[in-house]
């Protein structure tokens, strides 16, 4: 065993960085200079594991001397300072000390809710005004004509701290016992109060500035009676409510710190969720991040798969991850059960106002004020959309009535200086709420900073201040270099040399991409996005999330450009390969998309992203053995992956293993039943194992309750047009558009159905529709070819699968389909370098080859029109109609016994097919057999009664009794 000094330790401090390696002895020096501090990790060297080093024995009493010395140390500074300024500061800069943040907040002491009126962080009642204490005593109002420095120093707020906000952590018997000064009890146990304080704020470290990292529920913790543990749960859920960033901050401390002794407590695990999803915007979005985040949602659904705490996680998981639609399902399946919980109702709110409409969402804002008036964000979000909606009054008295229950909301106070001046053009009172916000803040979204900054600068211009309204234009475009307003406005100054400057874009600029990705505006998300990437060429995640904004804006070339960026960046980005290789196989370039997940696996061979993508790459060819096989295989590296699991059944109904599907469908249901690709890969293989009808019956059920979600009437829609119930499909597409009018697969599907029912012109003009839609995707294109080509008009349709092939030349059927069109209108030329296209593009399907044997006949070069079909039939079991073809060919080359016997076994596999005898009828009259023929002939015409040339069979029939 190695001795303290062979051992060898590096450190890593919260930032990152790595120092050492230090032997032991060199470590304990560092440690009592306060070199190393309690917020480092350490790692034996080499190979060893991180770990916290007040975790590690070997440490942590040296650790607990040092922090008892320096406490003492600083309690002494701090006695001096309160001799001289009759309070005590609190050092928010100490490096490695976390520090309380001592900010009031708006705290409820019980589940009651505060009275109307609403109360302050301290219990006082609110006032209108703004009024600030000065270390002599004297009270000021601020009228807001004074310079911004002397406004913030009118404006600081003395804070307090709550006792009730710091649980105690540590076990002090246990702390004591390392101690053996068993006869100092007094200083000792002052020693251990200190202590036990400076624990508690190593694990609740102070709102930090910047880009942040979700923090995991600790491993343990004081356990709580459960009273203490109801009133800490409702302390953490006032801070919740009081929708500040530093309050989210210490809800979210608050709450890893009891689940660490309460791990099974459903309540403070849904309200950690929800915690999440407010710091989710200001964190850095990393796998890291998303595995703290998913980890605490997987816990909590697993608890309460199906109630409101389990849903209330995964739909905040959904909503921070933009995932709008399986939000919306979820929300859509709790609501009825929990019609008093008001957190439903304003996450149902926030999608309708993703989706712009805002009406809808305000009607369920202000249910909310009924169910809990004293939540803050509810009010924020109300005032908000009424903006959107012109309605600038009304937003001014909800941001009143916001402030008047929490006056030191930050963003209320910008969102209300804003409206102030824009409208009201009270430039002093907008100016004063607006300084307020900034200057009181620690985080801010980017949009409302740019807000604020714009704002200033517009008051300053208005009072002739040149040099400060610049100022604030350039912190406005720092924040967001985009916005055409402030570079017309700084171009116009005279500062044209700010917007050519070369800029590092700092983290505001991905956090502002990030929410216009998750608000769905993915035009703006992918400018700031690739503006960011520019100027940080390392980042990987913003050129990829790039890529996926302009795959979505139907720029297919330029997104697989920007993955192939995000690749340069960081080779191994499997995500990139794996997304990468889904944009070719959606363009149907299967041999590119096979080739870069091959490049994904050499990278990392055990990655289930790769395994996953492989499956949905040979699902897209309808290769569903390998489908299945490369599906299990993603599952065997991570068991509960929806998407490999839906993959997988949809191979199984592929190769016809319908008791299989069904038995995997019924169990990932029950696992993600708010998911819509789960509710269709079941009813599909609920169809293949009843019936019909009995998936349709649960799609209708589907429909009634979740009225709003279009998936499942839109595949409610599609088992009608499997079904031939073209009419009543017809009616269910239409339903889906009036819902969402931009839902493009109900457009082509609605095409499709009225093709079928003749009615043409209406089929064209969705066709068309959908096509304008998004250039990128050509089936639109091919499907209105198909229908010239129903209509009668080849030429057309020929005009038509010419785009087709221009827009995507590897597009399925496309060659053939322009090889058919090109032969409608005898263009034998064509039809048949088309044909071999597409033989080359698919050599083993059958239908170019019969296509090439078609054209083969008109050009009268039958041995390569008997050769074409002889190939077709080798590809696929022929039916009566290739024999007969063949037959035809092989008789006017000649060889008539060959024709005979053809169609001999046409006739065996369908005698009823009136051709056959046609055919057979023309092989006997050149054979001379007229008996035979006259038969055949017969024979035809009473299978087909109201033939095209049925005078012209009779005429031969009446020449061959001549004879």
């Amino acid at each position: 065993m190695d001795s303290a000094r062979q051992k060898r330790w590096i450190i890593r401090d919260s930032e990152g960085r790595v120092k050492g390696p230090y032997s032991t002895r060199a470590l304990l020096q560092r440690i009592s200079e306060g070199k190393v501090n309690e917020s480092d990790e350490v790692s034996r060297y080499p190979g060893g594991t991180w770990l916290p080093i007040s975790k590690n024995p070997e440490f942590y009493d040296r650790l607990l001397e040092t922090l008892a010395a320096e406490s003492s140390a600083s309690s002494k500074k701090e006695n001096r300072q309160n001799q001289n300024t009759g309070r005590t500061p609190i050092d928010p800069t100490r490096r490695g000390r976390v520090v309380e943040d001592t900010e009031d907040e708006f705290v409820m002491t019980s589940p009651k809710p505060l009275p109307a009126g609403g109360e302050s962080g301290d219990g006082q009642a609110i006032s209108g005004t703004h009024t600030s204490t000065s270390a002599d005593g004297k009270t000021s109002t601020n009228t807001g004509t004074e310079p911004e420095e002397e406004l913030l120093s009118r404006m600081d707020v003395v804070d307090t701290v709550s006792k009730n906000n710091v649980l105690d952590l540590e076990d002090k018997k246990q702390i004591i016992k390392s101690y053996s000064f068993k006869k100092l009890w007094k200083p000792l146990l002052a020693v251990v109060l200190v202590v036990g304080c400076l624990v508690v704020y190593l694990m609740t470290p102070g709102a930090p500035k910047g880009r942040i990292h979700l923090r995991a529920p600790l491993t343990e913790g004081q356990k709580l009676s459960p009273d203490e543990l109801q009133k800490a749960y409702f302390r953490a859920k006032a801070l919740y409510y009081s929708d500040r960033f530093t309050a989210y901050w210490k809800a979210q401390n608050q709450l890893i710190t009891l689940l660490g002794a309460h791990p099974k407590s459903k309540p403070l695990l849904s309200l950690l969720c929800l915690v999440y999803r407010e710091l989710w915007p200001y964190s850095y979005q990393s796998p890291e991040d998303l595995a703290v985040f998913s980890e605490v949602v997987g816990k909590t659904r697993k608890m309460d798969p199906n109630g409101k705490d389990g849903i209330l996680c995964e739909s905040a998981l959904a909503l921070s991850r933009g995932q709008l639609q399986k939000a919306q399902n979820l929300i859509e399946t709790a609501l009825p059960h929990n019609v008093r919980e008001p957190v439903f109702y304003e996450m149902r709110a926030n999608v309708w106002g993703s989706q712009r409409k805002y009406s809808l969402a305000l009607d369920y804002l202000r249910t909310i004020q009924n169910l809990e008036p004293n939540w803050i964000k509810p009010y924020r979000e109300q005032s908000e959309f009424l903006v959107k909606k012109n309605q600038i009054p009304e937003a001014v008295r909800v941001l009143e009535a916001l402030l008047a229950k929490n006056p030191k909301h930050e963003i209320g106070h910008i969102e209300l200086g804003a409206l102030t001046y824009q409208y009201l053009k009270k430039g002093d009172k907008a100016r004063e709420h607006i300084v307020f916000g900034l200057k009181n803040s620690q985080q801010l979204p980017p949009l409302v900073k740019v807000r604020g900054y714009k704002t200033l600068a517009a008051i300053h211009l208005k009072d002739g201040n040149k040099e400060r309204a610049i100022e604030n234009l350039k912190l406005a475009y720092r924040f967001n270099p985009n916005d055409r307003e402030v570079q017309r406005q700084l171009a116009r100054l005279g500062e044209k040399g700010v917007l050519q400057e070369s800029k590092k874009k700092g983290n505001e600029i991905l956090a502002l991409a990030e929410h216009y990705e998750r608000q769905g505006d993915c035009f703006a998300a992918q400018a700031q996005y690739r503006a960011f990437f520019v100027s940080n060429p390392k980042n990987a995640r913003a050129a990829f999330k790039a890529a996926n904004c302009l795959w979505k804006m139907s720029r297919a070339k330029e997104a697989i450009e920007w993955l192939d960026k995000a690749l340069v960046a960081d080779p191994k980005y499997i995500e990139a390969y794996v997304k990468k290789a889904e944009f070719y196989s959606e363009r149907f370039d299967f041999q590119a998309a096979s080739a870069v997940l091959k490049r994904a696996r050499k990278v990392n061979p055990k990655s289930h992203l790769v395994y996953r993508g492989l499956a949905q790459l040979h699902l897209k060819r309808n290769d569903y053995a390998s489908a299945q096989s490369f599906a299990g295989k993603a599952l065997d590296l991570y068991q509960t992956d929806v998407e490999s699991m839906t993959i997988l059944i949809r191979a199984m109904i592929g190769q016809k293993q319908f008791g299989k599907a069904y038995e995997k469908a019924v169990q990932l249901r029950s696992f993600d039943p708010a998911n819509p690709e789960v509710q269709e890969v079941y009813i599909r293989s609920l169809a293949a194992v009843r019936n019909l009808e009995s998936a349709m019956g649960v799609a209708r059920e589907l429909i009634e309750n979740y009225p709003y979600t279009i998936e499942y009437r839109f595949l409610y829609g599609e088992l009608l047009k499997e079904d031939e119930r073209y009419s009543l499909a017809e009616g269910v597409f239409r339903q889906v558009l009036q819902i969402d009018e931009s839902f493009r697969p109900a457009m082509l599907e609605l095409g499709q159905v009225l093709k079928v029912q003749g009615k043409f012109n209406e089929a064209r003009d969705l066709f068309l529709q959908a096509a304008s839609q998004d250039p990128s995707d050509a089936k639109a294109l091919f499907l209105l070819g198909q229908l010239y080509r129903r209509a009668g008009n080849a030429k057309a349709a020929l005009t038509q699968f010419g785009r087709v092939l221009q827009n995507n030349p590897l597009y399925p059927n496309a060659h053939y389909f322009a090889g058919v069109a090109a032969l409608d209108v005898r263009d034998f030329s064509r039809a048949l370098k088309e044909a071999q296209k597409e033989a080359k593009l698919n050599p083993y399907r059958a239908d170019p080859h019969i296509l090439m044997g078609d054209v083969y006949f008109f050009l009268r070069d039958y041995p390569n029109c008997i050769a074409a079909y002889q190939q077709a039939i080798k590809l696929r079991p022929p039916n009566s109609d290739l024999y007969i073809k063949q037959a035809r060919c092989f008789r006017l080359n000649g060889s008539l016994h060959t024709a005979l016997q053809l169609l001999r076994t046409a006739e065996l596999k369908e005698s009823g097919n009136p051709l056959v005898w046609k055919e057979m009828g023309a092989a006997c009259e050149m054979k001379e057999n007229i008996n035979c023929a006259i038969e055949a002939y017969r024979q035809y015409l009473r299978l087909a009664p109201n033939a095209a040339d049925r005078k012209i069979i009779e005429g031969r029939i009446g020449e061959m009794y001549k004879r």
